[in-house]
C-alpha cells in the first residue's frame, strides 16, 4: 500500500513533468518490468498490482510483458523480455519498482521500442536504500551518494527537475 501511494503521489503530481522530459504530450500505455524468471513473474506479480492501483494511470495501464527465463543476471540483454502487443506509435511510462544496474529497465524499455512504441519513459520507485552498499567494490556506497544529494527528499520537488 505505501508504495502504491508513493507511486500515486508522485505521479499525479509530476507525471506531466517526465512527458514533457521525454518530449511527449503524455502517455498512451502504461507497464510494468517484470521479474527475470516467469515463475518469479507470477509469484510476484506485487508491482502489477500496484500500478493498477494507482489512480492517476490505472485506465491506462496494460501488462504487455513477459519474461522469456531465457536471461539471468541483472545486465541489459534484449532477449530477457517479450512483448504480447502492437504498440505502434504509442508512448509508454515504464514503471519498475527497484533500480540496481538498470539491465531490467533498460531491457524491458528496448522491447517495447522494438514492438513499436514511439517513447519510453522510465520511473522507478525505491523500497528501500541499503547505505552500505558499494556501487564499486571497495568504493563508494549508496550512503555516500544519498548524504552526496544538494538536498532532501520534499514531494514537491520534482526528480525530473
Amino acid at each position: 500500500m505505501r508504495l502504491a501511494g508513493i507511486l500515486w503521489r508522485f505521479l499525479e503530481a509530476h507525471e506531466p513533468c517526465v512527458a514533457r522530459a521525454a518530449q511527449v504530450p503524455s502517455f498512451d500505455l502504461v507497464t510494468t518490468v517484470p521479474s527475470s524468471s516467469p515463475a518469479a513473474d507470477e509469484q510476484r506479480g506485487r508491482l502489477r498490482l500496484i500500478v493498477s492501483w494507482c489512480e492517476p494511470v490505472a485506465s491506462r495501464f496494460e501488462r504487455v510483458l513477459r519474461a522469456t527465463g531465457e536471461v539471468h543476471g541483472r545486465h541489459y540483454d534484449e532477449g530477457r523480455y517479450r512483448c504480447e502487443a502492437d504498440l505502434s506509435g504509442k508512448n509508454v511510462l515504464l514503471v519498475d519498482d527497484t533500480w540496481t544496474s538498470g539491465g531490467h529497465a533498460q531491457s524491458a524499455g528496448r522491447t517495447l521500442i522494438k514492438a513499436g512504441a514511439s517513447t519510453v519513459a522510465a520511473v522507478v520507485i525505491g523500497r528501500h536504500l541499503r547505505p552500505e552498499w558499494e556501487l564499486t567494490p571497495g568504493g563508494e556506497t549508496s550512503g555516500d551518494r544519498y548524504d552526496a544529494l544538494p538536498r532532501r527528499f520534499d514531494w514537491t520537488t520534482c526528480a525530473v527537475h
